[in-house]
């Protein structure tokens, strides 16, 4: 028998069995060789993938529900609507919307990678930010039921003092939401705060400081006070 991993680890022995015990979660392909008395050999093979074990249940925590979404998503937290509805992304340019039970209701691809959380709206309006620098720079608004009510993009969208410098970065916004307008940073070249009617999905105003933006741009998430003021 040759049991060899995917990284270079390689076991052999002989016998009709064996009890192995894999020290890392990884793919392996076990290798089984018979020779004949007459030195004919025979090979199969399989594949085996080693799996965690499963998480013991400890103290009052019990494991509702898992789901397994593509894609790194170490950067971004789900969002919970008031239904239990939950919205989740990672940097394979997937927004995944799941029921209270775990139960995956739709996904929207967002174009590019996107480390950002969804921001959920009253009516169940659901921002995101998604695109670096390479021109795919975008923020959606989708219904509930997975519509998409508007798309913002576009360089000519976002400000900057020359337009045809600017290379918008949105994919770790986080939108804060008012009564009117959502807001988002622009972490690109020439960063800048962003209001957007949430109706229309049209630019209603800017923030510039010393007329170029924020200085290194607006990378996290924006949190709008009662009063309207933006932090």
């Amino acid at each position: 028998w040759e049991i060899a991993a995917a990284e270079g680890e390689k076991i052999s022995f002989t016998g009709q069995s064996k009890t192995q015990k894999f020290e890392s979660c990884a793919p392996y392909v076990v290798k089984l060789t018979v020779v004949d008395k007459d030195g004919k050999k025979v090979e199969k093979r399989k594949n085996l993938v080693v799996t965690p074990a499963p998480i013991p249940e400890t103290g009052e925590l019990s494991l509702v529900w898992a789901a397994k979404l593509p894609g790194y998503n170490a950067f971004s937290s789900p969002a919970v609507a008031d239904d239990g509805s939950v919205y989740a992304t990672t940097q394979s340019a997937v927004l995944y919307k799941f029921d209270a039970n775990g139960n995956e209701v739709w996904n929207k691809s967002l174009g590019d990678k996107c480390k950002a959380t969804p921001s959920i709206d009253e009516d169940g309006t659901v921002y995101i930010g998604t695109g670096t620098t390479n021109g795919k720079a975008a923020v959606y608004a989708f219904a509930a039921d997975g519509s998409e009510k508007w798309k913002f993009a576009g360089a000519d969208k976002f400000w900057a003092p020359d337009p045809s410098k600017l290379s918008p970065s949105v994919q770790a916004a986080i939108c804060g939401i008012g009564s009117e307008n959502i807001y988002f940073g622009n972490t690109g070249t020439a960063g800048t705060v962003i209001a957007v009617n949430k109706q229309t999905g049209a630019r209603v105003a800017w923030h510039e400081v010393s007329g170029g933006g924020p200085a290194g741009g607006c990378r996290a998430g924006i949190v709008v006070t009662k009063s309207g003021n933006l932090i």
